[in-house]
This record gives structure tokens, C-alpha cells and sequence, in this order.
């Protein structure tokens, strides 16, 4: 599954695919598929949240939001999309405006997509003969 977002005017490709787990892995050292849980159930908490309404949204509850998973998600799927964009830090520094939230909520169906599967087929295992 792959999408395109314009961040900071320019177009932005982010792809879930078999290698995102292993490219999370082998950046951050990380469990990609404990993270997207993780990412999904803030998701789940903070949908409805509008960056203009930052302001109004309790701090405690901003303090509850994991930014930097955040980031390594949205860098993941940058990354599969794209093998040739540099590490977080200079990925990241490459962009004057990066709008976290609207981007982590505009990957919300690739994130997800990670955890779920098309087919509604069961798999099926061979049993020992």
C-alpha cells in the first residue's frame, strides 16, 4: 500500500510493505509491529484532534502522546517507499515545516494496514505426516 503526502510543499511517498518491519528494526532496533500497536491506539485516542485546537487540548493528556514513535513511523514508511532518503535526523532537518500530527493521521490506513490482512482466508498449516 503506498501513498503520497505534500509536507513542506513537496511530495512525500510512504509505503507499508514485507520489508517496513525489518527496515523499523535495523533503524531503531525496535519491535515494528508492538510500535504500530502502540501508534494505533493513540491513533484511536486522538483522531478527532485538530492541530489550530493544540492549544485548547489539556497538557496532560498531550503529555500522553509518544511523539517520537511518531516520527519513526512516519520515517519507516518514507524509508520503504523511498531507499534513497538519508537517516531520521537529516530526513527530517531536510523540512522547515513538518506537521506531525496531520501526518501521522493522513498514514493512519497504511499503519493499520501493517496489522491487518486483505484476504479474510485462514491460513493453513501442514500438518506433520
Amino acid at each position: 500500500m503506498e501513498k503520497t503526502l505534500i509536507i513542506d510543499g513537496r511530495p512525500v511517498r510512504f509505503k507499508c510493505a514485507g520489508s517496513t518491519p525489518v527496515i523499523y528494526k535495523s533503524q531503531f532496533g525496535r519491535e515494528f509491529f508492538v510500535e504500530t500497536i502502540e501508534v494505533n491506539k493513540q491513533l484511536v485516542l486522538y483522531a478527532g484532534l485538530q492541530t489550530e485546537e493544540i492549544d485548547k487540548f489539556p497538557l496532560h493528556d498531550l503529555q500522553k502522546i509518544d511523539f517520537d514513535v511518531f516520527y519513526r513511523m512516519i520515517w519507516t514508511l518514507a524509508k520503504t517507499a523511498d531507499k534513497g532518503i538519508p537517516d531520521p535526523l537529516l530526513w527530517l532537518d531536510s523540512f522547515e515545516d513538518f506537521p506531525i500530527l496531520d501526518t501521522i493521521l493522513e498514514l493512519a490506513e497504511l499503519i493499520t494496514a501493517a496489522l491487518t490482512s486483505k484476504k479474510n482466508s485462514k491460513m493453513k498449516i501442514p500438518l506433520n505426516q
